[in-house]
């Protein structure tokens, strides 16, 4: 039985052991047309047709291509993979098959993975070349490429997959899956199951719900990922029986997790998890495409020369990345916005739209869309929070001056008619977030704990709750980590400022109970009655920390008094 404080979780969220039993359930369905995709691609291969791969280019659509590649070489396939351009908006068009023929002439088919769905016209004109086009991906459409010999994804009509919420990876891993257990060695039976880890991290990155089959495939995701590490040691990898593309793609891996694991974000086995996917690795590919650099970097982690120097570049760029989402941030809020919260227009380039989008989303709590001006019109990202269906919302107005493509709380927007148009669109979505808004929202935490909580502010609760927060692991979207509220008498507390520059807020409380507040130094001098005693509040999860093989339970949050 869990402990005082997940009891009172479980309560506050309304988590049954019905409802935990429910969202560890799989989907039984296959994919609609998967079996005539395997029957393709057998033929294909026994053909010795060269078979190009077409991915997205964000970090589901890098581990897709990074999986597919892998395994086609692996099953004997003559393949190649196609680096994508970064500068445009999602999809590919003709002039991407322009270059694919002039790279690989002999290409016979063009294999999509995360994309493919909303770009027909490049379809048909990759047909009318002589190219067969298979297509693998999750976003959301009406209608299938009319072109296309397959289309495979979850969300098109007639497909009857229950759970639609899996990425574009995972839809490329269960093709190629699907593929090698009907024509498969059973050591290619084995390779390709292990390439699942690729569709697990995609799956944290891409925030699809942490539901159903995807909760047993970032588990696996985990679990691959330490073994391939092992600490440091490369045996894992050397005892691979596979091709070359294949263990490059695992040597890559591991060099990722060794440069984090220099960088202090992996100090044991157990900090390679699904936060470590969104937090960290995922934010380091994007970076590419974010600060307009070639997805070459990306790839050539996994399939280059010189991996490990690969993946320092990555994280360099993060760190401009970030650099210059704080700089727009602060653009965006020293100018006048007419239709903010909910619509901006600044210059801010295509990569970091999202990220600035999400930031102002964050800070408002409404739907954010962020257009930058084009000579064609205005372009952008949006996001939303979760009880609102952006994509459809935007889609349903039925106003052929604005449109979105991609997920419900991320999505591309364009709007092409000046003035009017803008406003149409800001309307539409302040309207329907009137409407919309719960009455009643969850509140920011799920529990309190210290003075007047369920339980005691001290080590014994922290521990037991981290025992028991283990076992309901992962976390993400639509099943977020419990928030904690902490309430404690600053009389009994020592405060500190720590890091390089003293920027940081660590409390320590008697008992041996630690919190670190990031960048927060100085915050425990704004009390709000200014008494020598008062009632201080920090909001923030509980976890384990090990630290030069000493380990400790602590809370990390932010001061709320």
């Amino acid at each position: 039985m869990p402990g005082i404080l997940m009891q009172e979780i479980l309560k506050n969220r309304g988590y049954d052991g019905n409802y935990l039993r429910e969202i560890e359930s799989v989907s039984t369905t296959p994919m609609l047309r998967i079996d005539t995709m395997s029957e393709r691609l057998a033929a294909l291969r026994a053909e010795d047709a060269h078979v190009v791969i077409l991915p997205d280019f964000d970090m589901d659509g890098i581990m897709a291509g990074t999986l597919g590649f892998a395994a086609l070489c692996e099953l004997g396939f003559r393949a190649s993979l196609y680096i994508p351009d970064a500068t445009r908006s999602y999809g590919f068009d003709a002039s991407d098959i322009d270059k694919i023929r002039k790279q690989y002439p002999d290409a016979k088919a063009i294999l999509t993975c995360d994309v493919g769905s909303g770009c027909s016209e490049a379809i048909s004109y990759a047909v009318a070349h002589g190219l067969e086009v298979l297509v693998t991906d999750h976003h959301a459409v009406a209608d299938a490429p009319a072109d296309a010999s397959v289309t495979i994804n979850p969300m098109q009509t007639g497909d009857e997959y229950e759970h639609k919420g899996i990425c574009g990876a995972f839809v490329f891993w269960q093709v190629l899956n699907d593929y090698t257990q009907q024509y498969g060695t059973v050591l290619q039976k084995e390779q390709i199951a292990r390439l699942r880890v690729f569709a697990g991290i995609g799956t944290v990155a891409d925030n699809m719900p942490m539901l159903y089959e995807n909760r047993q495939l970032v588990r696996d995701a985990v679990a691959i990922c330490r073994s391939t590490y092992s600490e440091g040691d490369f045996s894992y990898i050397r005892s691979m029986n596979a091709c070359e593309q294949y263990t490059l793609a695992f040597q890559g891996l591991f060099f990722v997790l060794k440069a984090f694991q220099e960088l202090g974000k992996i100090s044991c086995p157990d900090d390679i998890d699904e936060k470590f996917f969104g937090y960290y690795m995922a934010p380091a590919f994007n970076a590419v495409k974010r600060t307009g650099s070639s997805m070459e970097k990306a790839f050539a982690v996994f399939f280059g020369t010189d991996q490990e120097i690969r993946v320092a570049e990555l994280i360099a760029l993060n760190d401009q990345r970030k650099a210059m989402v704080e700089r727009h941030l602060d653009a965006i809020h020293d100018e006048i916005n007419p239709y903010a919260p909910y619509v901006y227009v600044a210059d801010v380039p295509a990569g970091l739209a999202g990220l600035v989008a999400m930031r102002l989303m964050q800070e408002s709590g409404e739907p954010t869309v962020l257009l930058r001006p084009d000579r064609d019109g205005l372009f952008g990202s949006a996001r939303a929070p979760e009880w609102f269906p952006l994509l459809t919302v935007i889609n349903g107005a039925h106003d052929d001056s604005f449109e979105a493509a991609g997920h419900e709380g991320a999505c591309g927007v364009a709007v092409r008619c000046g003035p009017e148009a803008l406003e149409a669109l800001y309307r539409r979505v302040q309207e329907e977030a009137d409407a919309r808004r719960p009455s009643e929202q969850r509140p920011a935490y799920d529990a309190v704990i210290g003075l007047d909580g369920c339980a005691p502010l001290d080590v014994h609760t922290m521990a037991e709750y981290v025992w028991d927060k283990a076992s309901l692991k992962p976390f993400g979207e639509a099943f977020e980590e419990p928030v904690i509220l902490a309430r404690f008498d600053t009389m009994f507390a020592q405060f500190d400022h720590i890091g390089t520059e003293g920027q940081h807020l660590r409390i320590t409380l008697p008992g041996g109970v630690r919190i670190l507040c990031w960048n927060q130094a100085g915050e425990e001098e704004n009390s709000p009655d200014a008494q020598p005693s008062s009632v201080m509040e920090i909001l923030g999860t509980i976890n384990m920390n090990t630290y030069k093989q000493t380990t400790s339970y602590q809370m990390e949050g932010t001061v709320v008094w």
